[in-house]
């Protein structure tokens, strides 16, 4: 499974030096999970810089890998595991 966070969604979308590295698990759509947190976080960003047709585009693309609601305790679940 991939989690991608919200910087590495910006950097893949925005296609800088960092892009390529980013592209292969979002690509791997099979085994991509999108928190709810991220795509509000990248919606919020793009629709500032770009408005929101862009916005829309990068939330459809995003929602292809398995979304999943992060409620508080599944982020605490999720902070431990990373401990």
């Amino acid at each position: 499974m991939n989690v991608v966070d919200s910087s590495a969604w910006l950097s893949f979308f925005a296609g800088d030096e960092n892009a390529e590295i980013f592209s292969q698990p979002i690509e791997r759509i099979g085994a991509l999970i999108v928190p709810s947190i991220t795509i509000t976080e990248v919606f919020k960003c793009v629709f500032r810089q770009c408005g929101e047709d862009l916005a829309l585009e990068c939330v459809a693309q995003m929602e292809q890998g398995q979304v999943i609601s992060l409620d508080s305790s599944l982020a605490i679940s999720a902070a431990s595991y990373g401990i």
